[in-house]
């Protein structure tokens, strides 16, 4: 699952060089074992993570939405 996240963070965010890829790594793993250990059941997560996933793919397209006014 956590190559998943990071594949959808890739597409949506520009990295660059070995220091990027490791951070996105670590920014996947961390949002992975929040939803895996808050998640009551494997639905839950798998839903959990789908939204997540698509939270990265909307902040990608729209940056301004997550700014506050």
């Amino acid at each position: 699952m956590v190559n998943r996240i990071m594949d959808a963070m890739k597409i949506h965010n520009q990295v660059s060089g070995d220091e990027g890829l490791q951070e996105l790594e670590k920014i996947a793993v961390s949002i992975e074992e929040k939803v895996y250990i808050a998640a009551t059941s494997q639905s839950a997560y798998l839903r959990e993570i789908s939204l997540k996933m698509l939270a990265v793919e909307n902040r990608s397209q729209n940056p301004m939405a997550c700014i506050d006014p």
